[in-house]
């Protein structure tokens, strides 16, 4: 099996991200569950691609794409969220992913926002020293 690898996000895969995003597996987990329209993601992506509060990052494993990390910065922490395609689930891609990337942002104040049925998400989070730290309604908060 190829290495999981992790890159900063470019223009070229914002049909990947679409993709992914609209999956109704990822849209089950994700806070706003609608479809995106591809004039809006392509509108929210560009924009992304240029925030400096923002990045994302694509994993890849021998050339094909298979998730996401995004890091949002609010104040002193950076806000998580990931996704990993639908065809490699139950692989062990998540928690490579994951690992991957909090080894990038080592020495940050990282968070998650889980929500309590996402089993897998909290697992990852879990798996790479995430700690949950308080529930909002059906949403766990998770800190590293």
């Amino acid at each position: 099996m190829s290495v999981l690898n992790l890159r900063p996000a470019n223009l070229s895969d914002m049909w990947f991200l679409f993709d992914l995003r609209n999956h109704p597996a990822v849209r089950k987990y994700s806070n706003n569950t609608d479809e995106i329209d591809p004039k809006n993601h392509q509108k929210w992506f560009e924009a992304v691609l240029l925030d400096r509060s923002k990045q994302i990052f694509i994993a890849d494993r021998g050339g094909q794409l298979v998730g996401m990390v995004r890091f949002e910065k609010v104040d002193n922490t950076y806000l998580m969220s990931w996704a990993i395609s639908p065809e490699v689930h139950g692989q062990g891609m998540g928690k490579d992913m994951l690992k991957n990337a909090v080894e990038l942002m080592a020495g940050c104040q990282l968070a998650a926002e889980i929500k309590e049925d996402n089993l897998a998400s909290i697992k990852i989070a879990e798996f790479v020293g995430m700690m949950r730290v308080k529930k909002i309604k059906d949403t766990l908060l998770y800190q590293k």
